[in-house]
C-alpha cells in the first residue's frame, strides 16, 4: 500500500521524477519525521491541496501553483547551497539546535537551481530561499512578509540570523 501511495504521487504529479525516484523518495520519507511520512504515506496520491505543513501558510503549493515541488534530503540541499547558505545553515544550527527537527527542504522545479528551506512551526515558522547566482538569503513567512539579504550587509549571514532571531524566535530569548 505504500508503494501504491507513492507511485500515485509521482503519476498525479506530486512529485516531479526529474529531481527523484520512488526509491529516493522511500529513503527520504524515512528519514524526515513521523508528521512528514504519515502524511505522504497517507495521502493515497490525492491530487486536492492537503497540506503536509503543521503552518499549512508556510506550504508554497499556497502561494505557488506553478511547477512541482520535491521533497530534498539536507544533504543535497546544503550540497546545492552557495556558499553564504552554507554558512547560514552551519550557524543557524549551532546557534539553534532545536530548528534541527522542524527544519525541511524543498526543491521547485520552476527555479530548481534555487535552495528551499522551511522551519515549519505553528508560530514562528518561516521560509529560507538561497538565489545561486545572485547569493541573497531570502527570509519569508506564510503572511507574506519577506526580507532579502545581499552582499550590501557587512556580514550577511549574521544579518540573517539577528533577523530571524528577533522575528519569529524572540520568545526564546526572554
Amino acid at each position: 500500500m505504500f508503494s501504491a501511495s507513492l507511485i500515485s504521487l509521482l503519476t498525479l504529479g506530486w512529485v516531479n521524477p526529474q529531481f527523484i525516484t520512488p526509491a529516493q523518495l522511500l529513503t527520504q520519507v524515512a528519514s524526515y519525521n513521523k508528521h512528514w511520512a504519515l502524511l505522504i504515506a497517507n495521502s493515497g496520491g490525492c491530487r486536492c491541496m492537503v497540506s503536509q505543513f503543521r503552518n499549512p501558510r508556510l506550504d508554497p503549493r499556497q502561494w505557488s501553483t506553478d511547477g512541482y515541488w520535491s521533497l530534498e534530503s539536507y544533504d543535497d540541499a546544503f550540497g546545492r547551497t552557495p556558499c553564504c547558505g552554507q554558512a547560514f545553515f552551519t550557524r543557524l544550527l549551532s546557534e539553534h539546535p532545536e530548528l534541527r527537527d522542524d527544519l525541511h527542504f524543498l526543491r521547485w522545479s520552476v527555479q530548481s537551481e534555487h535552495v528551499y528551506a522551511f522551519v515549519d512551526r505553528v508560530e514562528d515558522g518561516f521560509g529560507v530561499q538561497f538565489d545561486p547566482y545572485l547569493e541573497y538569503i531570502i527570509v519569508f513567512d506564510g503572511d507574506g512578509t519577506n526580507n532579502e539579504i545581499g552582499d550590501w550587509f557587512e556580514n550577511q549571514v549574521q544579518e540573517a540570523i539577528d533577523y530571524i532571531t528577533l522575528t519569529y524566535l524572540w520568545r526564546k530569548l526572554l
